[in-house]
């Protein structure tokens, strides 16, 4: 079995702003990706979609 590396992001979503959201966590995402080599990314508890 081959290790995976995964990354944790604690953000804080905007209330009712999903697109504003998803932005930041692509944010996230990009960042976290040109940093480091990462098989996962988790945003645990994120609230991402629509109301």
């Amino acid at each position: 079995m081959r290790e995976i590396t995964i990354a944790v992001v604690q953000f804080q979503p905007t209330l009712n702003e999903p697109d504003e959201n998803i932005r930041r966590m692509s944010d996230f995402i990009n960042k976290i990706c040109t940093e480091q080599p990462v098989d996962l990314v988790v945003f645990p508890g994120a609230d991402h979609h629509r109301p």
